[in-house]
């Protein structure tokens, strides 16, 4: 539940930021020095050691604005941590939709706004699709980022802010580690939380690579 929680909140911070980006610096950046500046933050965000991101959200979130240890926090920094794989995906799908394609409804008298809503969205949702199921299967494994920010202390999430909240991977992290050799039920929750992760993931991957390749038109 803390997991579903985290990574349902990330996803809703992080999607809609990454497709309107990639949209902007597909269709209607052009040159500008701004749209350098956003790919470059974009590339460094996605090198950054998760670590950081969760040692910034700490400081940032649980510390400046008082949220505490909180799903909150968790998944505002998580956001960070999928927002550039969306961005990027979603730039780099919209310009493999065929000049061809631009040219002949240019032709036609459609409207730059009528060619990016009705056509190159629409050829390029695949695309843009399997960068936002990737970006959740990387959130579900993450946890140097949420040690910082979501912690561990309860199994059920009971509040967005000033609650702490548990998740899979620290499961792994602790029972695996720590308890295995001394509490046998301990070190069958460690296994069973593995199990999970890679159910989720390998679940995610799958559709994300057999289910929407075949929907691809470019």
């Amino acid at each position: 539940m803390g997991t579903a929680l985290l990574v349902g909140l990330s996803t809703l911070f992080a999607v809609p930021l990454g497709v309107l980006g990639g949209i902007y610096l597909a269709e209607f950046s052009g040159t500008s020095r701004y749209a350098e500046l956003t790919r470059f933050v974009a590339d460094v965000l996605s090198a950054m050691p998760s670590i950081l991101l969760g040692w910034v959200g700490y400081l940032l979130l649980v510390i400046y604005f008082g949220w505490d240890f909180s799903p909150l926090a968790g998944a505002v920094t998580l956001s960070f941590l999928m927002l550039p794989y969306i961005l990027r995906t979603t730039e780099r799908s919209l310009r493999r939709v065929p000049a061809s394609i631009r040219e002949g409804a240019v032709a036609l008298g459609t409207r730059r706004t009528q060619i990016v809503n009705y056509l190159a969205l629409r050829l390029a949702m695949p695309g843009i699709l399997t960068g936002i199921l990737l970006s959740i299967s990387i959130s579900i494994g993450e946890t140097a980022a949420l040690l910082y920010t979501a912690d561990f202390w309860n199994f059920y999430p009971c509040g967005l802010t000033h609650c702490r909240v548990g998740y899979l991977t620290y499961i792994v992290y602790s029972f695996t580690n720590t308890a295995a050799g001394l509490d046998p039920s301990a070190a069958a929750n460690g296994y069973l939380a593995v199990f999970l992760l890679l159910t989720f993931t390998v679940a995610i991957n799958l559709v994300a690579r057999v289910g929407l390749r075949r929907m691809s038109k470019i």
